[in-house]
């Protein structure tokens, strides 16, 4: 998927007072499926945009999952969760949750990954996996009102949302990854303390040069 996952900050509807992403500034504790997951990167992502101490202002509670919110947020109104903001809308709609931001991920929502020596060994069958998936992509997104009525019925968003949600979807089921998308979300990651070297174009070329160089046929003469 080549478009960003948008990230829905929310708190308490009734239980927090905090109005805006500013509040959250040495106050908020951010709720978070496990340490490592989306939702704890997310949290530093948010507090680097917004210039937060990320040694002083950060503080985290781990809730599980989305039902694990739905139960904490009520009670705490110190606690602050990010989810994508689409599946988060019907609790968002039905008042358990106030949105007080939104914070799209500085890269792609999902790319596909395997192994080097699968990719060697079983690159036709990886090929037809692919092939699938776009199949299905496409149907899904080109579903007009069955589309609709299935993520309505499966995730209680209303049609309205659900068509805007699928609006800004991209699917790129293609077997290349961008080299500069790789590069960026390296980058990323080392400004926000996950990596301890950003990689460059450099490494990059290293580590394609040598997965081909190990997988490369010996030829009949090294055999012989």
């Amino acid at each position: 998927v080549d478009s960003p996952l948008v990230w829905g900050v929310h708190v308490g509807k009734d239980s927090s007072k905090f109005n805006s992403l500013e509040d959250l500034r040495g106050e908020g504790v951010f709720a978070i499926s496990r340490f490592g997951s989306g939702s704890h990167l997310m949290a530093y992502v948010l507090a680097q945009s917004l210039g937060f101490d990320t040694e002083k202002d950060m503080k985290f509670e781990v809730i599980e999952n989305l039902d694990g919110a739905r139960k904490a947020l009520p009670g705490n109104g110190k606690l602050v969760f990010m989810w994508e903001k689409h599946m988060t809308s019907p609790f968002v709609e039905n008042g358990e949750f106030r949105r007080i931001g939104e914070q799209p991920t500085p890269w792609p929502c999902f790319v596909i990954a395997a192994r080097s020596d699968f990719i060697f060994t079983n690159g036709d069958l990886l090929e037809k996996v692919v092939d699938v998936v776009r199949e299905e992509c496409t149907s899904f997104k080109n579903g007009g009102d069955d589309t609709l009525d299935y993520i309505n019925s499966v995730y209680g968003i209303e049609r309205s949302g659900a068509s805007t949600w699928l609006d800004s979807v991209h699917w790129n089921c293609t077997l290349q990854v961008d080299k500069d998308m790789i590069l960026e979300t390296g980058k990323v990651l080392h400004n926000l303390g996950r990596l301890e070297h950003a990689p460059t174009d450099g490494d990059i070329n290293r580590i394609t040069m040598s997965v081909a160089e190990e997988h490369e046929p010996e030829s009949e003469e090294v055999k012989s």
